[in-house]
């Protein structure tokens, strides 16, 4: 299982899901997407087809022919574009708070940041001097960001170029439907993908779905969702699934696993 984080994080968004998905007898692995943490941070590549064929590689690279992937948010449409572009190389893909790629999809503190990024230097300066980390994480969470929360993850973008390489893949998408590589790429994940899915939102994310969440009570449900694929809304729970809720997205990927791919 390959473990892919959302924008402004990187592998340590799943610290409190690897564990159980290990002790649950699944090899589980969680890497940086490249220019987050500790991943190079390469002049170009950030384009969600390269970051897909990234992830194509790095599963190879770890002796494995397929992989269930789950992406968070950036790493969601990642896995969406790796489900589209090597189905072969997936037994499934969980998409966390990642809906489909469709245009519209953002909302809210969502839109503003992907507008806020094409500004040349402004967005690293904001996200480097002014708060701009902590800003991101409250709006994306149901409830403010734990201080301890904040600190690593301001201090992982003052890794050098980090500021700059995290933001590229936001800057590639708002330009993409003027780009010929843009314009290929959302027509190339048009349509179901042929590989089993589960979806896990939260119930009260502001950012990626446009309201699309449904609302099921008191509870995590399941939701109705298009053929092949399984949908789960956690009430309560932001943008920041994997660590808002950790328990009941462990919860829903291991009763998901067993009908796609066996521990070991």
């Amino acid at each position: 299982m390959l473990l892919l984080h959302g924008a402004l994080q990187n592998w340590w968004a799943w610290r409190d899901v690897l564990p159980g998905l290990a002790a649950a007898g699944y090899r589980a692995v969680a890497a940086d997407l490249r220019g987050h943490g500790a991943s190079d941070a390469t002049p170009r590549g950030y384009h969600l087809p390269g970051l897909a064929d990234d992830v194509d590689a790095l599963v190879r690279s770890l002796g494995a022919r397929r992989a269930v992937v789950v992406g968070h948010d950036l790493g969601g449409w990642v896995g969406w574009t790796l489900a589209h572009r090597h189905p072969g190389r997936l037994h499934g893909l969980v998409a966390v708070a990642a809906p489909p790629p469709r245009p519209g999809l953002l909302r809210g503190p969502a839109l503003r940041a992907l507008g806020a990024a094409q500004l040349p230097s402004l967005p690293e300066h904001v996200l480097l001097h002014r708060g701009g980390v902590r800003r991101y994480l409250d709006d994306a969470r149901a409830t403010p960001a734990p201080a301890a929360d904040v600190d690593y993850y301001v201090a992982s973008v003052r890794v050098p170029s980090v500021a700059h390489t995290s933001l590229e893949p936001w800057r590639w998408l708002a330009r993409a439907s003027l780009r010929p590589d843009g314009v290929r790429w959302w027509r190339s994940v048009r349509g179901d993908v042929a590989v089993p899915v589960l979806r896990v939102d939260g119930g009260e994310d502001r950012f990626a779905v446009g309201r699309a969440v449904d609302r099921t009570g008191p509870g995590a449900g399941a939701v109705p969702a298009p053929d092949g694929q399984q949908r789960v809304v956690l009430p309560g729970v932001g943008h920041l699934v994997p660590e808002e809720a950790p328990e009941q997205l462990l919860e829903a990927l291991l009763a998901w696993l067993p009908g796609v791919v066996r521990p070991g």
